[in-house]
Parts: C-alpha cells; structure tokens; sequence
C-alpha cells in the first residue's frame, strides 16, 4: 500500500492534528477536536484529511523519494533550512540519509509521507509554533504500521 493510501486510512477516523501550548501532539477524531476547542483554546488544530488531498492533488497520490528542493518548496522555505530541520530532528528522510559526496546518488530523499509532514510542519511554523512542537509531526504521522485501537481489540477477541 503506498503513502497515500496508508495515511487515507489511518485519517479516516482521526483526521486532525492536535498541537497543544505544551508541545504534545496528537491524531483526534472531530468529536475530540471540539471537545479539546471547548476545554483549550489555545490548541493549534490542522485538518490533516483536507491537508492530504491537496497535497495529493499537488503532487499526486504515488509513492516517489523527493529531494531538499523539493521539500522546501513544499515548506516555504530554501534547501539550506531543510537541512537545518534535518539537524534539530524536526525533519528525517526516510529513503535515504543524505551522505558525503557529490551528487544526486548521495543526496538526501524524502517519501511522500515525509513531505507530506514537512507541509504539516510548514503549517505549524506559519502558526508560530516552536521546533518541539514541530518535531512530534513526522513520528505520528510515519508511524504506519500501528495498528488502530479497534483492530487490535477485535484482532484479539
């Protein structure tokens, strides 16, 4: 199953990113998102469904390795703060590390899935929120073969 897919799945149920003042992140269902809006105003709340069909119409929905370049297109910012990024851990690409040498066969390469959260973290930064709270993006959002609470409780029985 490709990234697009995967992510398709695991928002189908919680489709929003939750970022409290505090830095903790979480995936919430629109029942949890109204219920954290009436007990926290102060919570950053990102449409990660909405999110992802823009950036699937962007860029399209099949898996492809992307380049600083192109993160940083998607970040709004220039290849040199990706790598900063990569530094602070706010960033990781998971296809290949970036290695010394020249070259494109050396360079850094990004999934779909961690583009998709450098746009989620661009997000974030335009918000004004911190590289804390940025870094817990990409973790939730790559943790892929997690398995839902459901599934596992009815995967047991």
């Amino acid at each position: 199953m490709n990234d697009y897919r995967t992510l398709r799945r695991l928002f189908r149920k919680t489709s929003y990113l939750v970022m409290l003042p505090d830095g903790e992140a979480s995936l919430a269902s629109e029942d949890e998102v109204l219920k954290t809006m009436c007990e926290d105003n102060t919570a950053t709340i990102v449409n990660l469904g909405r999110a992802l069909e823009g950036f699937a119409r962007l860029v399209g929905e099949n898996d492809r390795a992307f380049k600083r370049p192109d993160v940083a297109k998607v970040l709004g910012l220039d290849a040199q703060m990706v790598s900063h990024l990569e530094k602070l851990g706010v960033l990781s690409p998971s296809v290949q590390k970036p290695r010394r040498g020249g070259g494109d066969e050396f360079a850094a390469k990004f999934s779909w899935a961690d583009t998709f959260a450098a746009g989620v973290v661009g997000t974030l930064r335009r918000h004004g929120l911190g590289y804390a709270s940025m870094k817990a993006v990409q973790p939730l959002l790559a943790n892929k073969k997690r398995t839902p609470p459901e599934a596992a409780t009815s995967a047991k029985s």
